[in-house]
């Protein structure tokens, strides 16, 4: 990259802000620079999305295609954020990149809340109004959407997504990769499996396997999204 583009980039100085890099320019990327903003630990200085086929700049923040991020990897002041709703593709540009998970900012919206106590990974997300209770354990790459609450000693694990104004009751699990839609509720003590996506609206009352589409009051399976491995 150019020297006085990557100047122009990043306005580099001694106690400037983190500077974050939004992979992702739909609306989710949108939300994100905007918590980012709010959150007021980071600058955006661009956003990557293979929809751009070249780099283009424009009032100091740029649009480029995924590969340009080879460009910015050596830059330490640089972090990012996968800004992608499905959890599957955000774990397979997570891949792609193979970023060690301390290049990834998490962003928490300024009216959000979180307790001491709650274990959050890389590259995670709590959007406005969300609230997430004690010892909960939040992994690498989940999006909390806004409104949503987490109560306590829930377990949401990599590349999971829950949807706004959802409800997880105590001690519920989130496997990887699982995606909650908005205004769901899920009682204590629930496993949603890998992979698995719940419908909006749904009340889910009891563990949901892995790899399906499940909804309803209460949540039932509907269709399995991957052919199950037969019981030996």
């Amino acid at each position: 990259m150019d020297l006085l583009i990557q100047k122009d980039l990043l306005g580099i100085t001694l106690g400037s802000k983190k500077k974050l890099v939004i992979i992702g320019a739909g609306g989710l990327g949108q939300v994100i620079s905007q918590a980012a903003i709010h959150h007021g630990e980071y600058q955006v200085i661009g956003f990557c999305d293979d929809k751009y086929n070249k780099m283009n700049l424009e009032h100091d923040i740029f649009c480029a295609p995924l590969s340009f991020i080879k460009e910015l990897v050596h830059l330490e002041q640089v972090y990012y954020f996968i800004a992608i709703g499905n959890g599957e593709i955000r774990q397979d540009i997570s891949k792609r990149l193979g970023l060690i998970a301390c290049r990834y900012a998490t962003i928490i919206h300024p009216t959000a809340f979180v307790d001491n106590n709650v274990v959050l990974g890389a590259g995670v997300a709590v959007l406005p109004h969300a609230t997430i209770h004690s010892a909960a354990q939040i992994r690498n790459h989940v999006i909390i959407n806004s409104a949503s609450i987490i109560e306590h000693k829930n377990s949401l694990e990599d590349f999971v997504s829950i949807s706004p104004n959802t409800t997880l009751c105590g001690a519920v699990t989130v496997e990887r990769g699982a995606f909650v839609g908005a205004g769901t509720t899920v009682v204590q003590g629930v496993t949603i499996g890998e992979g698995t996506t719940i419908g909006a609206g749904s009340l889910v009352l009891k563990d949901i396997p892995s790899n399906c589409i499940a909804y309803g009051s209460p949540a039932k399976v509907m269709r399995y999204t991957r052919e199950r491995t037969a019981v030996r």
